[in-house]
């Protein structure tokens, strides 16, 4: 099975910051959502996460 990463970034970041772009640059299959941490509450984003993972079949995690 391929490893594909779900890359979580950090307050005030974006899905497809410097973690991604090294992943990426290193040929690993890596994916990620941006996310409002002010707009929604920590269980919602636990919530989004983990749809995202399951949706992606992610195999793996990372962040910031």
């Amino acid at each position: 099975m391929e490893t594909k990463v779900l890359n979580i970034h950090g307050y005030h970041g974006a899905a497809e910051n410097s973690v991604y772009q090294a992943l990426t640059a290193n040929s690993i299959n890596a994916g990620g959502l941006t996310v409002d941490y002010d707009s929604h509450s920590p269980v919602k984003v636990m919530e989004m996460l983990c749809e995202e993972f399951e949706k992606g079949n992610y195999t793996a995690l990372c962040g910031t």
